[in-house]
């Protein structure tokens, strides 16, 4: 039966509880000599017709090799028995066989090896099982390798939520220099962009809790590993959203200046003020009035990016920003007419700007 029992699954849990009890060196004997012959009854009846059998094969196993001490070492050939069986159970016709192989079939990976057939194995459940279940186990059994963060990332886009979620979560073990940038965007903006809130969140912790704290807050060494100039829409969901989860962030506050500050900061100064201009049922108005200089100011940042070296992408942020500044008196009006008139006629201004 695969309905768990209360009753059944105490008394495996008893079993297994005694084949791996250990007490000191004395107890070496013991657990050599019960996990063996117990690894071996489960091996002799792997094979059965009855789908129920195959499948506590594969839990009795499951648990035996997760309740064993991580220095403990099994007989090389009954290793390779045991991988070859559960391997070949991953493949079985009944989804709870499979998805209960997965499961015990983790401690045997070798994430030394190349071509470890473990690792293949749940590689192909997770891309091609039917079964969300399965892909499921799998993706919270295999280990991570290099080549297995990509087959991870796909199920980030899975037909399911739970499993896009457990991907998501696995993922909370890869640091963010681990994936190229072109990754990190698209993962980041699939699971902040996605339809199912379970999903949202997890992703939502991965970025604030994982990403973004590993580098104490530090909102601007974040920025710089998204290269915000080639995906600046993906950045833009990025900071939107860490705003919205109201995080303390390491960063100095704006306004900003060419000679100190970088790109990076001139985008989260733009962001920012975008993101308080937005916010609801009032805008952020002082919050606005803080980050912002007085327009003679601002508009010198105009004139100090004004030479052979013209900071392009500056330069659109700063023509962003200055929709929020305080124009109310005819001088800053004509003075920012004036800048505007002169980026017109410059030739160091990129169209784009």
């Amino acid at each position: 039966r695969f309905k768990k029992d209360a009753t059944v699954e105490r008394i495996i849990d008893f079993f297994i509880k005694i084949a791996t009890y250990n007490d000191g060196e004395d107890c070496q004997e013991w657990i050599d000599v019960i996990t063996t012959q117990l690894i071996e009854y489960c091996l002799s009846k792997q094979n059965a017709k009855n789908k129920s059998v195959r499948y506590r094969v594969c839990d009795i196993i499951g648990r035996l090799l997760k309740n064993m001490a991580e220095t403990y070492e099994l007989d090389e050939d009954l290793w390779e028995r045991l991988e070859d069986v559960l391997v070949m159970r991953l493949k079985d016709k009944i989804p709870q066989v499979r998805q209960r192989a997965a499961f015990a079939v983790h401690r045997l990976s070798d994430p030394s090896s190349e071509e470890c057939k473990v690792r293949i194995g749940l590689a192909t459940m997770m891309d091609f099982d039917s079964n969300k279940d399965c892909r499921r186990e799998a993706l919270k059994s295999i280990d991570l390798h290099r080549k297995t963060v990509k087959i991870i990332l796909r199920r980030c886009r899975d037909t399911s939520e739970e499993v896009r979620k457990a991907a998501f979560e696995r993922l909370h073990q890869v640091d963010i220099r681990a994936l190229s940038i072109r990754q990190r965007v698209d993962l980041l903006k699939s699971g902040l962009t996605e339809r199912s809130e379970i999903v949202k969140k997890s992703c939502i912790t991965l970025l604030c809790d994982r990403w973004l704290k590993n580098r104490d807050n530090d909102i601007i060494e974040l920025l710089k590993l998204l290269d915000i100039e080639q995906y600046e829409t993906e950045a833009e969901i990025v900071l939107n959203t860490i705003f919205d989860s109201e995080v303390a962030l390491t960063v100095d506050p704006p306004p900003y200046n060419l000679s100190d500050h970088s790109n990076e900061h001139f985008f989260y100064w733009r962001c920012q003020i975008e993101w308080f201009s937005k916010q609801k049922p009032i805008p952020m108005q002082q919050e606005i009035d803080d980050a912002m200089p007085d327009p003679v100011n601002f508009i010198k940042l105009f004139d100090d990016n004004d030479n052979d070296n013209t900071n392009n992408y500056v330069l659109q942020q700063l023509l962003i920003l200055a929709r929020y500044l305080n124009l109310q008196d005819e001088y800053s009006r004509s003075a920012l007419s004036r800048i505007g008139i002169k980026l017109l006629e410059s030739y160091n201004v990129e169209n784009t700007s």
